[in-house]
């Protein structure tokens, strides 16, 4: 994929998360273990406040968002 289209595809994302009320906010965690799967995490920045709350991850920023999302039962 292009990193245009990905950016279309954030974009599309971003915008319906917005028309849900929820402020996307995303991290490239790259965390230290041998899959790529957790790379990139996303949080809705109105209401996340720390353990509990849910988190969507993802090997794209896309995918992350998109995890987001389904677990806040909003399909993209």
């Amino acid at each position: 994929m292009s990193k245009l289209a990905h950016s279309d595809e954030v974009a599309m994302l971003l915008i319906e998360a917005a028309a849900h009320g929820i402020k996307i906010e995303t991290e490239n965690v790259f965390p230290p273990i041998p899959t790529r799967e957790f790379d990139w995490s996303a949080i809705d920045g109105n209401t996340y406040d720390g353990e509990g709350c849910k988190i969507g991850r993802g090997v794209t920023e896309a995918d992350a968002i998109r995890d987001l999302l389904e677990k806040m039962d909003i399909a993209p």
